[in-house]
């Protein structure tokens, strides 16, 4: 069967497993840049810390809490934490500055 447009209809279980193949694509790079993910993974994984992130006493890695559990909302959580927190400082330092 051909849509209006020409190409052919791709049936709705393949749309919606690309678009759950490129969200959990999309997932894992962000689970690889925030640093406070980075570390649970290579606990969860027993692998070495390859971005050597320290964690501080009270348990952050660059003023985000390292997480307990390693979910989808959970990635999501830290990593607007992170950019959170890297915004503020990036305005903190910069009026300081002035």
């Amino acid at each position: 069967m051909q849509s209006v447009i020409g190409r052919p209809k791709t049936s709705h279980t393949t749309i919606e497993r690309r678009y759950r193949t490129n969200l959990n694509a999309r997932i894992t790079g962000l689970k690889q840049a925030v640093p406070a993910l980075r570390v649970l993974e290579a606990k969860v994984n027993n692998a070495e810390n390859l971005f050597n992130d320290v964690v501080d006493s009270r348990g952050f890695v660059d003023g985000v809490k390292v997480a307990r559990k390693m979910s989808k909302a959970n990635v999501l959580g830290k990593a607007a934490e992170y950019i959170k927190y890297g915004f503020l400082s990036f305005t903190v330092a910069a009026w300081s500055n002035l």
